[in-house]
């Protein structure tokens, strides 16, 4: 039997869909900018919320120790800023929380220690 906590790790795993908690309405696009803003966004729709669900999956499976913004990117080997935003959007809806802890983040000092709730 596969391990799901393991699936949690790895960012090629195929996520379930349909998840309520990955449906967040957030706005894709909303900068002022023309038509094409949201063409693009309407693009990345559903690619945002499979990485927001994976991300999730891995600072739950971080457990208390958690994870900084920094170790989500380099987990996924993805560029930061696609990464980053899936954290916010997490935090403002609940999913996750600050720590209060931090830790060293190369290039930027010291980083938010998040965890899932």
């Amino acid at each position: 039997m596969k391990n799901k906590n393991t699936d949690a790790l790895n960012p090629y795993a195929p996520v379930e869909e349909g998840l309520p908690l990955f449906n967040l309405g957030v706005p894709l696009s909303g900068n002022g900018c023309p038509d094409t803003s949201y063409i693009a966004g309407d693009k990345f729709k559903d690619s945002a919320k499979t990485l927001r669900q994976k991300v999730y999956m891995f600072i739950k499976s971080k457990g208390d120790e958690g994870a900084t913004a920094y170790e989500v990117f380099l987990h996924f080997g993805l560029d930061k800023n696609k990464t980053s935003p899936r954290i916010s959007e997490l935090k403002n809806h609940g999913f996750v929380a600050d720590t209060g802890e931090r830790r060293a983040a190369p290039g930027c000092g010291k980083s938010v220690v998040w965890k899932a709730v």
